[in-house]
């Protein structure tokens, strides 16, 4: 069962008495995977370009979804007007290509390939677009002017731009400075990061002008 408290813009009417196996926030939405891979979006206005689709991994942001669906194949759709910045986000998608997870981001996106490798397209500002080369990536995921991927033996890597560099005068913290730590899941915020230590420990890092990254104690 899904419970949203916040600002009820895209995050009040979940649906009701749905059991689901994943979720994904964005920024006046959220879509969820249910337990048979049915993939649900909502918000305070539904888009009509949703998929009709079961998915096995979802990645969403302000204005852009993507999905990659139970054949493997990469789906995106536009959820919102684009603006210029995003416009090549939505457009240069490789829909219809093998992809085994993606992460979107504000106005890039990244994918993990079935041989470990990782590509990206979209804005390049900052150099958040450009991956690191090698294989043994296990997962990708997309922040505002950033991308973290965990590899296969636990450790992060991220690109892009370091919070308080420049990018809307953000304060504090060193979003691409991942902790030399291991971890089995990674969670990339806007402008923060937190993953999960083989030891259940959570662990973020990056900008904390709203407290995002002091973990509560008990988690």
């Amino acid at each position: 069962m899904v419970a949203c408290w916040g600002d009820d813009y895209g995050t009040g009417g979940a649906p009701a008495d749905m059991r689901f196996a994943d979720l994904e926030l964005g920024q006046g939405h959220t879509c969820g995977l249910t337990e048979e891979g049915l993939l649900l979006c909502w918000t305070h206005a539904p888009p009509s370009t949703v998929p009709e689709v079961q998915a096995r991994s979802v990645s969403t942001d302000y204005f852009v979804t993507c999905a990659v669906d139970l054949d493997g194949l990469l789906q995106c759709w536009a959820h919102r007007e684009l603006t210029p910045g995003s416009t090549a986000l939505y457009e240069d998608a490789p829909t219809g290509e093998p992809t085994e997870r993606v992460g979107v981001g504000r106005e890039h996106a990244c994918r993990l390939h079935a041989d470990g490798t990782l590509s990206c397209w979209g804005s390049d500002d900052y150099g958040k677009a450009t991956p690191p080369g090698g294989s043994g990536w296990v997962d990708v995921q997309g922040g505002v002017a950033h991308s973290c991927a965990l590899d296969a033996d636990g450790y992060v890597s991220c690109w892009g731009i370091d919070v308080g560099d420049s990018v809307d005068s953000y304060d504090g913290g060193q979003v691409t400075d991942a902790p030399d730590l291991r971890f089995r899941s990674l969670a990339v915020g806007a402008g923060h990061n937190c993953g999960v230590t083989p030891d259940d420990e959570i662990v973020c890092w990056g900008r904390n002008h709203a407290g995002e990254c002091d973990v509560p104690e008990g988690l």
